[in-house]
């Protein structure tokens, strides 16, 4: 993740110097294009401020992606963020389109969408909609900034608790948006896919949809666990109550047990990452902090194993899934974070490193090591007929690696956070 910069002085002589530079920039687009430059209608002080950045590039993200258009220019100044896109359309069109997007966006009162024309701006009042208003009051906002009716702190309270909020429910469809991709994802051996149930009589797809939509409120819950309290027994409590909706979704079948696991434990401490301008790795590292006595106390007191996981450490010291908390995702890190492999890729790889305890569930020690074994051979010389052979191969041994899936689903959800957090 990009290492934010620290927060800047800003002088009123300073913005309005870049500000002039910046009108001063667009010119070399008219009239060839129409600019749209993006800011944050915020304080000086707020848009320095790690949540806000991290904002400004999801923002300038979803922008890209919904007008299909990419950034003519980008900077990080005194005035916060910049980013300024070129449109080949009517400028008033162009405008309205701007508009509906702040109306709409969550945290749209903080954004500035200008769209630039050589006479200037186009302004609102051209399209007789009301003066945006004052998140504060709900007065018109040019007049409360004008007369400065509201403290730095009012406005920051207001604005930063909206702000959370909406990154509760960014990582929360980004976290569904991941499982969902995970039943997609095809051939992947003896697990369920869209299409396919794998080796599996008891379970398919729908089952694993309907648990996602179940599990949603309570991965949300995880997000909102105050770090002040004993997160460990919060978290495994909420975690208790997903499994149980998980089990009444589907009718009594376990698709995500291990991913309940994983993301309620991961989740708070991506939150705070973000929240606080840290790095997902060092996300990973207070997880595992704050998870290792908590976990390594629990697997001690296993006497009498009753799950594949707990049976894995009892009988070959095998943490499993616990072991990937407990140490910060460690499968994840030794294959590389952020390096470059596709979906299916990614998959085998973690097969190649990964002690799945489902797959010891049905076969056993050398059934797994062998299989790591194939997916290493596989990932040292990739080839895609070979992947689908191996995929076979373990469809007809009835093998699913349902730990692998998990941990794929996690480094997807990752990679795709680490992607909004890259700031221009």
């Amino acid at each position: 993740m990009t290492v934010l910069k620290p927060v800047m002085t800003a002088t009123a002589e300073a913005v309005l110097a870049v500000k002039a530079q910046r009108y001063k920039a667009l010119e070399a687009w008219y009239p060839q294009a129409v600019p749209v430059t993006l800011t944050l209608r915020l304080p000086h002080p707020l848009r320095h401020q790690p949540l806000w950045r991290f904002w400004f590039s999801v923002v300038a993200s979803q922008l890209e992606t919904l007008y299909a258009v990419t950034p003519c220019e980008s900077s990080y100044t005194v005035a916060g963020d910049y980013e300024c896109f070129l449109f080949e359309e009517d400028p008033f069109k162009v405008k309205e389109k701007m508009m509906f997007f702040e109306q709409h966006h969550p945290l749209g009162d903080y954004l500035d969408l200008d769209v630039m024309t050589v006479h200037g701006p186009v302004k609102r009042t051209a399209f007789n909609v009301p003066l945006r208003r004052c998140t504060v009051c709900d007065d018109a906002a040019l007049v409360c900034m004008r007369e400065e009716r509201h403290t730095l702190e009012d406005i920051a309270k207001v604005a930063n608790t909206q702000a959370l909020q909406a990154l509760d429910t960014l990582l929360v469809e980004a976290v569904c948006e991941t499982l969902t991709a995970e039943v997609r994802l095809t051939p992947k051996g003896g697990l369920v896919c869209e299409a396919d149930p794998g080796c599996h009589t008891d379970m398919d797809a729908t089952h694993f949809k309907a648990s996602i939509q179940a599990l949603r409120p309570f991965f949300k819950e995880f997000l909102t666990v105050p770090k002040d309290t004993d997160r460990p027994a919060h978290l495994k409590a909420i975690g208790l109550e997903a499994e149980a909706a998980m089990v009444k979704a589907t009718g009594g079948v376990n698709t995500h047990k291990g991913v309940i696991f994983l993301f309620g434990w991961l989740l708070p401490f991506v939150k705070d990452a973000l929240r606080d301008g840290t790095s997902l790795e060092e996300a990973l590292e207070r997880m595992s902090e704050a998870a290792y006595p908590r976990l390594k106390e629990e697997l001690s007191g296993i006497h009498q194993p009753t799950t594949a996981g707990e049976k894995a450490y009892h009988h070959m010291g095998l943490q499993g899934i616990r072991g990937e908390v407990m140490h910060g995702l460690p499968s994840l890190r030794r294959l590389g974070l952020w390096d470059a492999y596709d979906d299916h890729q990614r998959l085998c790889a973690l097969m190649s490193v990964c002690d799945d305890t489902t797959v010891l569930k049905r076969h056993n020690f050398q059934t797994l090591r062998a299989l790591q074994g194939e997916a290493k051979a596989l990932m040292d010389d990739w080839r895609w007929r070979d992947y689908q052979a191996f995929s076979d191969r373990q469809k007809a041994a009835g093998i699913s690696c349902g730990g692998c899936a998990d941990l794929w689903s996690v480094w997807t959800f990752l990679r795709e956070v680490h992607r909004l957090s890259l700031l221009s």
